[in-house]
């Protein structure tokens, strides 16, 4: 498929590697994206009795959270208050840990990220994984919300670094846990580094500014089809 088409749109950069290798004419590349203006940052507040580690996405994908229940409750054990926060499938049980499962929905998706303190995205190092297009990591960051990775596929291209990080990376249980335990005690740190999230999907992953690039793209190739 990928040798026969004019244009092939890789939304990361393993697919992108994998379309060279299978022989595609032309490569575009262009990440995954939000529409900025469905996502907002909310205005500052009381701050949540417990801290909220949220996480989103389907019962297919819930799995990846087994790989830091045992960082979860390694931080409960140490006395931080804390509450993992899913939506859109059933959380782990965890002892020591607050659990909290919420239904998907297209409409308070956003609001409910919003109301995170720190976003999760635990993944395994495979093939499959390594294709992802760290959708839930632009999601959080959209909202303002500072967050923690594995450090596969995409992920550690959309976290950055520097004054354009939003969070940090973490490849093993130790990582998690010394990330972890930094966004919950700091408030400030959790603000800058979302704040910096959140101008960093503005610039690079927003429909605003990638939109107009993708339709750029398909009007070359129809006119060249013409």
């Amino acid at each position: 498929v990928m040798r026969s088409a004019s244009v092939v749109v890789a939304g990361s950069r393993y697919v992108l590697d994998y379309a060279k290798s299978a022989g595609a004419r032309r490569i575009e590349y262009v990440p995954t994206v939000v529409d900025l203006a469905r996502y907002a940052v909310p205005p500052a507040g009381a701050p949540n009795s417990a801290c909220v580690v949220g996480w989103i996405g389907t019962p297919f994908t819930v799995k990846y959270l087994e790989l830091i229940t045992p960082v979860l409750s390694a931080l409960a054990r140490q006395g931080h208050a804390l509450e993992l926060r899913v939506i859109g499938a059933a959380a782990p049980s965890i002892p020591g840990v607050t659990v909290q499962s919420r239904p998907w929905s297209a409409d308070r998706e956003a609001e409910e990220i919003a109301a995170f303190d720190v976003g999760v995205m635990p993944l395994e190092d495979s093939q499959w994984e390594r294709g992802k297009c760290a959708y839930k990591l632009i999601q959080y960051m959209a909202c303002g919300v500072p967050v923690v990775a594995s450090p596969v596929g995409m992920n550690a291209e959309v976290v950055g670094e520097g004054a354009q990080q939003a969070g940090f990376l973490a490849a093993d249980t130790p990582a998690w846990i010394e990330a972890l335990t930094q966004l919950l005690q700091a408030p400030e740190l959790r603000r800058r580094l979302g704040a910096q999230g959140r101008a960093r999907v503005a610039a690079a992953y927003s429909l605003q500014v990638t939109a107009p690039r993708l339709a750029a793209i398909f009007n070359a190739v129809g006119a060249k089809g013409a």
